[in-house]
């Protein structure tokens, strides 16, 4: 069933015409007829269904990946504290990998899309909703950031990762609320404008963290620095006032009628991101005194800011290791 027949008022003749064309449009594409004629195929649940193959793949990968890591290592022969160590290594190897994997592949959907949908041309995200094709790459895409961050939600219970904290499991879940609502919501070229920022940042973070495992000092300093000036640009600068732009002003000017039919969404969307961006600058605040204390190289000074600040795991951890 389409998500959209739930949302768009009955009332209103023209966006119950737009339904309809997805109706009809829906119909082709499930008996597969949409690709051959090149006509658009909407977002719907089903659409999303290729992520749970996806999951179950990555966590097969995990477990070859972890068999390599341990056949390698000797893991089993080594001492606890040496096992902990290899697992920490384990776990920023395979969470690097997946953050580029995610930022290659949204960014090439984001360049596909650049000639009306961008940080350049936001308005462009929204225009003709609820009509917006999903493009073929797009929707990898989202099966593929979706099946991830599932992976990253199980891995711990299905035994082949660590166990995150709170805050990054709340992130997980919001992540993979995002993917949802934004796909079914017919607002996925938002999605990718929001995600193709927010993982810039990310694989920089586990590198760094990789380095810190390694004891590779300098390189720990620099890929943390060159992290939390990536956060800043692209969390504290960007995603401000491109996104919250788009989602504030932009959705005001390109979807008809969203204050007398949508503003309970609109605005308890808009809220949502108002906070997420307050937690973006909560976050920067505490990277920057992680950054300053290992410049300064304080152990004692770093143990003690890792127990009253970690910015949703994203950098807090990173020296104590």
């Amino acid at each position: 069933m389409d998500p959209m027949r739930f949302i768009l008022p009955v009332e209103d003749a023209e966006y119950q015409q737009a339904l309809s064309v997805r109706s009809q449009m829906l119909q082709v594409s499930s008996a597969g007829a949409g690709a051959a004629l090149g006509l658009p195929a909407f977002s719907r649940l089903d659409g999303l269904y290729g992520s749970l193959g996806l999951m179950v793949a990555f966590l097969m990968l995990r477990f070859l990946f972890n068999s390599s890591i341990a056949a390698l290592t000797r893991r089993h022969q080594q001492s606890k504290e040496r096992q902990q160590l290899i697992d920490k290594i384990e776990e920023e190897i395979w969470v690097t990998l997946g953050g580029i994997t995610l930022l290659v592949a949204g960014w090439q959907c984001l360049f596909s899309v650049r000639e009306y949908c961008g940080l350049h041309n936001t308005a462009g995200c929204l225009r003709n909703w609820p009509l917006i094709p999903v493009e073929a790459n797009v929707h990898k895409y989202y099966n593929i950031e979706l099946g991830w961050y599932l992976q990253l939600m199980l891995k711990h219970v299905m035994g082949l990762g660590l166990q995150d904290n709170g805050t990054m499991g709340a992130h997980h879940l919001a992540t993979v609320a995002l993917v949802v609502l934004s796909y079914m919501l017919n607002v996925h070229l938002v999605g990718l404008v929001v995600f193709g920022t927010l993982n810039l940042s990310s694989p920089l973070l586990h590198m760094s963290k990789l380095a810190s495992c390694l004891e590779l000092k300098t390189a720990k300093t620099l890929l943390f620095g060159l992290f939390a000036a990536v956060f800043f640009v692209t969390r504290v600068l960007l995603f401000p006032y491109f996104i919250l732009k788009c989602c504030m002003y932009d959705a005001l000017t390109s979807i008809r009628g969203i204050m007398q039919y949508f503003f309970p969404y609109w605005l308890a969307f808009n809220v949502l991101l108002v906070v997420l961006c307050a937690m973006q600058g909560v976050w920067f605040a505490a990277v920057l005194r992680v950054l300053k204390i290992v410049v300064k190289g304080s152990s004692k000074e770093l143990q003690r800011e890792v127990a009253t600040a970690d910015p949703a795991g994203m950098g807090a951890k990173l020296a104590a290791q």
